[in-house]
């Protein structure tokens, strides 16, 4: 029998969900900067790290709202 304390809560993961919202947008930012100006990176290479916090933040909102992914079960 799992322990309610083992896993996160919903609070916790909105919030870290909103800290991956908040610096995809920052990237995001940074990449329509760097339309106009010289840009250190490709500018695909930035475009991949803000889905990726895009992708992180859906996940941790599912994960509260108790939708997982069909994984191996734990008995």
């Amino acid at each position: 029998m799992r322990d309610d304390r083992s896993k996160p809560a919903a609070g916790v993961l909105e919030r870290n969900a909103r800290r991956h919202d908040a610096a995809a947008e920052a990237i995001l930012t940074l990449a329509r900067y760097w339309e106009e100006h010289p840009s250190p990176m490709p500018v695909g290479t930035v475009l991949g790290i803000a889905r990726h916090h895009r992708v992180q933040a859906l996940m941790l909102r599912a994960r509260a709202a108790g939708m997982r992914h069909k994984g191996p079960r734990k008995r």
